[in-house]
C-alpha cells in the first residue's frame, strides 16, 4: 500500500513530502477498524476513505482520503465507496481532487458530486 501511495503521488506532481511512518500507522489504524474505515486496495487500486458524525450536527459523513486506480477501475471504485457509505448510515459522500482537477471534475461529476465547498490551501 506504501508502494502505491508512492507511485500515486509522484503521478499526480504532490508536493509534499510523505512520512512514510505515519502513513503505515494510518493505514494499520484503517485495517484495524474496519467499521469506521474503508479500505480498497488490488489490481494497482487503493481507496481510503472513514466515516464520523458530523461535530456539528450536520449527521454522519463520509470522506475519502486516498483514491488512485487505473482509469477502468476508477468507476467501480467509485460505487463500492459510495454503497459502503450508505451502508454506513451516511447521509453524504465526499471525493477531493489535489491535482488533475479537469479529470478527476469530470469523474466525479458525472457520478452526480457538486462543488459543495471551497478549501483554499497554503504551503507553510
Amino acid at each position: 500500500m506504501l508502494d502505491l501511495f508512492r507511485r500515486h503521488h509522484a503521478a499526480m506532481g504532490c508536493d509534499w513530502t510523505i512520512d512514510a511512518e505515519h502513513l503505515a500507522a494510518t493505514f494499520t489504524v484503517a485495517i484495524a477498524s474496519p467499521a469506521q474505515w474503508l479500505v480498497l486496495t488490488g489490481d494497482g487500486c487503493l481507496l481510503l476513505a472513514i466515516w464520523f458524525d458530523n461535530p456539528l450536527g450536520a449527521g454522519r459523513l463520509a470522506m475519502e482520503f486516498c483514491f488512485c486506480a487505473p482509469t477502468p477501475r476508477r468507476e467501480e471504485l467509485i460505487e463500492r465507496y459510495e454503497q459502503w457509505a450508505r451502508d454506513m448510515g451516511c447521509r453524504k459522500s465526499s471525493l477531493s481532487i489535489t491535482r488533475q482537477f479537469a479529470a478527476f471534475a469530470r469523474l466525479f461529476r458525472r457520478r452526480g458530486y457538486v462543488s459543495d465547498e471551497m478549501t483554499l490551501s497554503k504551503v507553510l
